[in-house]
């Protein structure tokens, strides 16, 4: 069963600001995640691998931009919470 993807509006507007080929893949990517959520169990160690140490929200980096997420087994969906463009030093920074 694939999980739901739910990104909060303040991280539409984010989404919508990203070059269109950066926002393809990240859905894309989000979408995936969706799909492994109903998959996979909450302690399968492909979510241990994913988290960050720092939010504890699960994080991919694509493309020069961070996307936190989480995965709410309650509601059977993905919770997009920050999307944020890499300084070049690799951290977060504003877009």
């Amino acid at each position: 069963m694939k999980y739901r993807l739910r990104i909060a509006k303040a991280e539409e507007n984010e989404l919508e600001r990203l070059p269109l080929d950066v926002a393809l893949k990240v859905e894309k990517h989000l979408a995936q995640m969706a799909q492994l959520a109903g998959e996979t169990a909450q302690s399968d160690p492909l979510w241990l691998r994913k988290r960050d140490p720092v939010s504890g929200f699960l994080r991919f980096e694509l493309e020069g931009f961070c996307v936190l997420y989480e995965v709410d087994r309650n509601s059977e969906s993905v919770v997009v919470a920050s999307i944020k463009r890499l300084s070049p030093s690799g951290t977060e920074g504003a877009l």
